[in-house]
């Protein structure tokens, strides 16, 4: 049932993001369209500048997530190690559950930094 609810979870942010973005891409191009009527803009480079995206590219999120994530591997590592004295039992899978997040994190690493690398300069 636990996994389940996670997956469940996972799912729902997940679909929350894409959605988000949706949204955000579709207000993007309804102000444009009417600075265009409005005749605020007119040529085509200034909506070419408009309808790039903003913040950090791909490659940069992927590091950042791969950061944050092997943080939080570490955190549940040292999480593990601080129970170990009261519940032994649960050491080995908080640890296995650190290892995991751990290997996670570095194949967001591993992929952002192939990213920047194939990227033309």
């Amino acid at each position: 049932m636990g996994v389940a609810v996670f997956w469940a979870a996972l799912a729902s942010v997940t679909i929350a993001m894409v959605i988000g973005g949706v949204i955000g891409r579709l207000a993007s191009e309804r102000t444009i369209r009417e600075a265009i009527e409005k005749g605020l803009v007119n040529d085509g480079q200034t909506v070419r500048e408009l309808m790039q995206e903003r913040g950090p590219s791909w490659p940069h999120r992927l590091i950042i997530m791969g950061i944050i994530v092997v943080f939080g591997a570490l955190g549940v590592a040292v999480f593990a190690w601080s129970l170990a004295a009261q519940e032994p039992d649960s050491t080995r899978a908080l640890l296995g559950i650190a290892g995991f997040t751990l290997l996670l994190g570095i194949g967001f690493l591993a992929a952002g930094i192939w990213l920047l690398r194939s990227q033309p300069r």
